[in-house]
């Protein structure tokens, strides 16, 4: 599988992070550039486990705006 073969989800970045971060889909490796309020599209699968992280906490909510 490749990179959005499955979709992808816009999502929004909600953290703490005063400047750009790029972070690693957990399952494709993709590196997506996220700072504050950054709005972008996610594979799928690694949205998925962006919006359900391991350690409860919480970085990025789901975007349902029309935009983009």
């Amino acid at each position: 599988m490749w990179p959005g073969e499955l979709g992808f989800l816009r999502l929004q970045y909600i953290g703490r992070a005063k400047t750009i971060k790029g972070w690693p889909g957990p399952v494709t490796g993709v590196r997506y550039p996220f700072g504050p309020g950054d709005v972008r599209l996610v594979d799928k699968r690694d949205a998925l486990e962006f919006l359900t992280p391991a350690g409860g906490g919480r970085a990025f909510k789901l975007d349902r705006s029309k935009a983009y």
